[in-house]
């Protein structure tokens, strides 16, 4: 038997409900095989590089025939981790044959994990809760309260932004859009933010308040 290639340490650990009329075992081979790189089609031997970047087997536990659980490493060394380590993440464990192989009758991802080199590229929110916290000036423990702009649509900004300084004349410390506030031509993005950012600039003069506001934004990535 080989000696495996793979770790935990350099590789996504996918985990898998499968039920099937196969091998688990087997289907667990063939699963990450297809996952990763596609059976060797070329001519000879399969090349060092092809052996590297397919992915491997963890674990099969087996909890009655045909059913069970699969753990399934996915080689980081196959992705662009500097532009798009999300993209990556997801279509390596739910993209192409996951859910589309004739071999099982049932597939779901039920756990995964990444290593450290791939979570070093999520760092997480920008400010965090202690950090959200400063920026509106409260302290520790101290109570946030936040409302979300309602109606979601059929409003103007201007109307958005009344709305946003009597909330926050009121004591609210945050304010959102809904997530179907969707730029319409009628309340435009960059128009709401610079209303509301001058409604909640006018409370900040009149109480010491700093409010927050959270724009929806629904675009482009480029824009």
């Amino acid at each position: 038997m080989n000696a495996p290639r793979h770790s935990p340490q350099d590789s996504i650990v996918a985990k898998y409900y499968i039920e099937t009329k196969e091998n688990l075992a087997k289907v667990a081979k063939e699963l990450v095989v297809l996952e990763t790189t596609a059976k060797w089609t070329g001519q000879g031997d399969p090349t060092d590089l092809y052996l590297d970047s397919v992915g491997e087997v963890l674990e099969v536990e087996e909890i009655e025939p045909g059913k069970g659980f699969i753990s399934l490493l996915y080689p980081i060394s196959n992705f662009d981790l500097e532009e798009s380590a999300f993209p990556c993440l997801w279509l390596s464990m739910i993209g192409g044959p996951t859910f589309a192989l004739a071999s099982y009758e049932k597939s779901r991802l039920v756990d995964f994990s990444i290593p450290k080199e791939m979570m070093d590229r999520f760092p997480g929110p920008a400010f965090g809760i202690d950090g959200t916290r400063e920026l509106m000036g409260l302290k520790h423990g101290e109570l946030m309260i936040g409302t979300i702009v309602k109606p979601t649509a059929g409003m103007t900004a201007k109307e958005v932004a009344d709305l946003a300084y009597h909330a926050a004349s009121g004591g609210i410390c945050f304010i959102k859009d809904d997530e179907k506030m969707m730029n319409p031509p009628y309340c435009p993005l960059g128009e709401r933010v610079r209303l509301v950012s001058n409604a909640l600039r006018q409370i900040e003069g009149e109480t010491g308040q700093k409010v927050l506001y959270m724009a929806h934004i629904s675009t482009r990535t480029d824009k």
